[in-house]
């Protein structure tokens, strides 16, 4: 025979199932694009954080599912100075927070290197 749940473990079970509901609410995304504006703000950013003197220098982050134009395979190409700003990190999260959730990003290497003084990115 089960024994009747006590108040004490009502109220954790309550609480953990709250929590892992509130988790798949934080975890969603509403049906919205990003902004036009954010966009041209990050395409901006990118063109203007492409200088570089070693392939060191050049490193790959996200196209948010194809939300940054010029992507190749979920990946675009941009100096390590502007992907360690704090500038592009603000951009990175709001572009997270308003791009698609489900995306094919595919197992291509984009070519990544600095040539004549640039990363190569769009």
């Amino acid at each position: 025979m089960r024994q009747p749940l006590t108040l004490t473990r009502q109220r954790l079970i309550g609480l953990v199932t709250l929590s892992a509901a509130g988790a798949m609410l934080a975890a969603c995304k509403s049906d919205e694009v990003c902004d036009p504006e954010l966009v041209t703000h990050a395409q901006a950013f990118l063109e203007a954080h492409q200088a570089c003197q070693t392939d060191a220098d050049c490193v790959l982050v996200s196209d948010y599912c194809g939300t940054l134009p010029n992507g190749f395979c979920g990946q675009l190409v941009m100096n390590r100075e502007g992907e360690s700003s704090a500038e592009w990190r603000d951009l990175s999260a709001a572009l997270k927070n308003c791009a698609a959730t489900e995306c094919t990003v595919c197992l291509a290497a984009r070519g990544l290197g600095c040539k004549d003084g640039s990363c190569g990115g769009p």
